[in-house]
């Protein structure tokens, strides 16, 4: 069997889009934890502020909120809520 140059070509491309798409979908893991960490954390604090408040200024607990609601405004926005809350049931103790 013989390849023309063209062939050559598109398999050369093909193996070169599969190899970003799986370098790209471990990329993605890795950001999606970070992601799912970074909001149980800051979901973590704010709810602990707040069954304390007299620890907390009302402006330190409010500012707790806005970035839990940033975070949560970017698991929204790339249609993740789901997942994460799959991801938050396979590690409680993360």
């Amino acid at each position: 069997m013989t390849l023309s140059c063209n062939d050559l070509g598109s398999l050369c491309r093909a193996a070169e889009d599969r190899r970003y798409s799986l370098r790209n979908n471990e990329e993605t893991l890795k950001l999606k934890q970070i992601l799912f960490f970074r909001t149980k954390a800051e979901m973590d604090a704010y709810h602990d502020m707040s069954r304390k408040p007299e620890d907390w200024t009302a402006e330190e607990i409010e500012q707790q909120r806005s970035r839990f609601c940033s975070i949560w405004q970017v698991i929204e926005e790339a249609e993740l809520v789901d997942e994460y809350e799959a991801w938050k049931e396979s590690n409680p103790n993360a």
